[in-house]
């Protein structure tokens, strides 16, 4: 390989693993993701079994969560074995080491997914094209998935999603290994098998890819016509397939006995009590958040807008459009008489989990990571696949395009998470003994930051706002009202749910519409924010995009793009362009980049009939 090419893989890698690792303690070891709070307790928790047979009984192995007090887990267990064994061996094992190392591992799986993108794009054919090992598709396919911020922001957090990728990805590749060359050796068929396997290991979602990958298997016998010969590749896939499972996801069966199938029933009903508890109409506070989003367009805006970010979104966009047009049009015209096959296992691999995700009742944006090296690679081939002249002329622009978001969105890992910023601004502004009210269902403040900020100095009160609208809440909440000198609002998890369903919380809407235009005689004294910013040394604009109802409870401008003066806000000292994300999915703000607003009471009121009559 010549030199220029090694200088611009270890380029673009050098890069990749600078967005991933870099910021890695963005809490400053305060612990605000939820999801990573608990995986660190697991982990904790969990032990060492004394030999192999209790390693696989479920009953009783000290590694099942189910053993060791956590009744309700439904993520797999291979990211938290792994976790324990590597905090261990690096002398991390305490709380704080757990959920770094954790970050660590996550990092470094989501690099593995950015190398195997460029081994997928390298042997891949592309359409039209003699040079089929041209180095310009895999640099590029690996720089996009380098630059995409969704998978930057998960490979900074201690969960699954990161492994599941990587090992369906993984999986991918050997999926169009078996699709190009059916004659394959059994190694690539024993690989998949373990590799899938990983990946249900992670999460059991990962099934969903299922069907392709039986398809790739089956596939070599519509070609050779070699019956046996697929059918030990199918029971060599099983095999592996069941190995890896029992190994790494041991307590997804009811006994140690491999000759057993049967799924462990507490499993199972944990499934279904997470099934039950993301619909909408469930109750459980976090799904409030999807109520009323339209299934396929709420996920395809959260893909292109923040995942992706604009250029790169669009980008991706046509690239899905362009390759069935394509075929399309070479078919009628009889220019090609059959389908590019890994491009369609390719369109089928993204579009299978994006439909399957889009129409289910929770959406969030993170369910959608899997699809990004698929479609970051369909991308590369339709940027690689347009004529020499156009690469030439605007490959630079469109590396500074797509560069833009993900270099603003790392700067929230420059500084001080927002809560750490808010709770010194607590300490330093609001008098010790205070009365705080804070929302339940979401972290409080001040945090302790150290022996002389303790957030013992001050006095709590919940709002129990996620209840519903009845007069027993609001007496409730006008009595916490009456007794509190301020009000915290440490993300938006509550107000930016509750206000877009008055249907069903029409006096929560009325209490936060009056709060937030003064009429419950509180006033906002403190807005702390890290928004994403692009640094361009003096000069401060941010981009509002166009709002939902809920943002016009502060902000009264509609329609399209805004910009404004970025002075107004709190605790960053901004200098650039600021990008409001706040219209984003609820999970893509409230773990690394809060909003946190703080009102104080300017006068008493009868809060009940303010709010309720």
């Amino acid at each position: 390989m010549p030199l220029y090419k090694k200088l611009l893989f270890a380029g673009v890698f050098l890069l990749a693993f600078g967005f991933r690792f870099y910021g890695v303690n963005w809490d400053q070891d305060q612990h605000l993701h939820p999801d990573e709070r608990f995986l660190t307790m697991v982990t904790g928790a969990i032990d060492w079994p004394d030999n192999l047979y209790e390693y696989f009984d479920t009953s009783h192995s000290p590694l099942n969560p189910h053993n060791r007090g956590h009744d309700f887990f439904v993520y797999g267990t291979f990211p938290v074995f792994l976790t324990k064994y590597a905090a261990e061996i690096l002398g991390q094992a305490d709380y704080n080491g757990i959920a770094i190392t954790g970050r660590q591992l996550s990092a470094l799986f989501d690099l593995g997914t950015v190398v195997l993108i460029f081994a997928i794009a390298r042997q891949f054919v592309l359409p039209d094209k003699k040079n089929t090992d041209d180095f310009l598709l895999p640099c590029l396919a690996m720089l996009f998935y380098a630059l995409a911020v969704l998978p930057i922001q998960l490979a900074h957090f201690f969960a699954v999603e990161t492994y599941l990728t990587f090992f369906l990805t993984f999986s991918l590749y050997l999926t169009l290994k078996l699709i190009r060359n059916p004659e394959q050796k059994r190694p690539a068929v024993f690989f998949l098998g373990l590799f899938f396997g990983l990946s249900v290991a992670s999460k059991i979602s990962a099934v969903i890819f299922l069907p392709v990958i039986l398809f790739a298997l089956v596939f070599p016998y519509l070609k050779t016509k070699k019956l046996i010969a697929s059918i030990g590749s199918l029971l060599l896939f099983i095999l592996a397939f069941y190995f890896s499972v029992r190994i790494f996801q041991p307590y997804l069966f009811t006994d140690a006995a491999w000759t057993s199938f049967k799924i462990n029933p507490k499993i199972l009903e944990n499934w279904k009590q997470l099934s039950r508890l993301m619909k909408p109409d469930s109750g459980f506070p976090p799904s409030i958040q999807w109520f009323n989003r339209t299934p396929l367009l709420y996920p395809l805006q959260n893909l292109i807008l923040w995942g992706l970010g604009l250029p790169l979104g669009l980008l991706s966009l046509m690239a899905v459009f362009y390759f069935p047009l394509k075929t399309a049009y070479e078919l009628l015209n009889n220019k090609k008489r059959s389908l590019n096959l890994p491009i369609f296992i390719l369109l089928v691999w993204t579009l299978l989990l994006f439909i399957y995700q889009g129409i289910q009742p929770s959406m969030s944006i993170r369910y959608l990571h899997p699809i990004y090296p698929p479609l970051l690679l369909l991308t590369a081939i339709f940027v690689a696949d347009l004529s020499g002249k156009i690469i030439t002329t605007t490959l630079a622009l469109i590396f500074i395009l797509v560069a833009v978001w993900p270099v603003s969105f790392i700067s929230i890992y420059s500084r001080s998470h927002s809560r750490v910023l808010a709770s010194d601004w607590i300490y330093e502004n609001l008098p010790a003994g205070s009365r705080l009210a804070v929302e339940h269902w979401d972290d409080g403040l001040p945090l302790t930051l150290d022996e002389n900020r303790l957030n013992q100095n001050y006095s709590y009160l919940s709002l129990p706002l996620y209840d519903p609208d009845t007069p027993e809440k609001w007496q409730n909440v006008a009595g916490i009202l009456r007794q509190s000198d301020y009000i915290v609002l440490t993300s938006n998890r509550l107000w930016a749910s509750l206000t877009r369903v008055p249907d069903r919380f029409p006096v929560t809407a009325n209490y936060y519409r009056k709060l937030f235009s003064g009429e419950l005689g509180f006033k906002k004294i403190a807005e702390i924010t890290s928004y994403p910013t692009l640094p361009l040394p003096g000069f401060c604009l941010y981009l509002v995009p166009p709002q939902e109802q809920y943002l016009n409870l502060e902000n009264k401008n509609k329609g399209n793009l805004n910009l404004g003066n970025c002075d107004s806000y709190q605790g960053i000292d901004y200098s650039g362009l600021v990008i409001r994300d706040d219209i984003s999915d609820e999970t893509f703000t409230v773990y690394d980049h809060p909003k946190i607003l703080i009102f104080q009471k300017v006068q008493n009121l009868d809060y009940f009939k303010q709010v309720y009559q």
